[in-house]
């Protein structure tokens, strides 16, 4: 970047020597990959002519590596009078924030189903499982002082100032601190229903849901539910 008479690292129109929009957008660096692997495996067995078993088992893992790196501008010049301006905030040091975050997420799922009928009486039933299990962290750290913007290694930094687990100026999706977190939510449910002459039906639902997000003592609850129509 330039003014059009070639003078480096130009700020345009400057407000208060920091924060010039041109200079944030068109400088430093910012990074963002990511990997989201899904698998699923799953079967269907028909035992007979009224039940039939349904399962699946599917892993998702989502891994994010963010790298942001800000150019110093601590050599910014005023376009009038040539003057050295003096920088802040971001613009004061080279900095470079690295950060990674992953996402592991296990779940299961299992049905029997069941299904009859007998003139116009037709009945149909469901038993169900299901299990999701994820575990997450993420780590992040920063350092400025790099002498130079091209050298964007975190070993490159000064160690003096060096930040871990805690957000630095400008903080990304993934730059900002640690955690470690692990849940796990589990259901059992069943469904049963009637049909007369395909016309009136009744309906009748139960569901047994826990998670581990709640304290001991609360995590399970039981949750009835009926319907009828014609």
């Amino acid at each position: 970047m330039s003014y059009p008479d070639g003078l480096p690292y130009a700020t345009g129109d400057l407000i208060g020597g920091q924060w010039n929009p041109y200079i944030m957008a068109n400088s430093g660096e910012t990074t963002r990959n990511s990997a989201d692997v899904v698998g699923t495996v799953g079967l269907t067995y028909q035992i007979s002519d009224n039940f039939a078993l349904e399962a699946d088992v599917t892993m998702n893992n989502i891994s994010t590596k963010e790298m942001i790196f800000r150019e110093s501008r601590s050599d910014m010049t005023n376009y009038v009078t040539g003057e050295p301006v003096g920088a802040s905030s971001w613009f004061s040091s080279n900095t470079l924030q690295e950060g990674t975050y992953t996402r592991r997420e296990l779940s299961q799922r299992a049905f029997m189903n069941y299904s009859n009928s007998i003139g116009v009486h037709n009945f149909n039933g469901l038993l169900g499982y299901e299990e999701i299990h994820t575990q997450a962290d993420q780590f992040s750290a920063a350092r400025s002082g790099f002498f130079n913007r091209d050298l964007r290694l975190l070993s490159a930094g000064d160690s003096g100032n060096q930040r871990t687990c805690q957000s630095s100026d400008d903080a990304g999706s993934f730059t900002g601190g640690c955690l470690k977190d692990e849940w796990r939510v589990r259901s059992f449910f069943g469904r049963a229903n009637y049909t007369f002459n395909d016309k009136y039906t009744i309906q009748a639902n139960v569901r047994y849901d826990g998670s581990s997000r709640f304290a001991a003592g609360n995590r399970w609850g039981f949750f009835p539910s009926f319907s009828a129509g014609w």
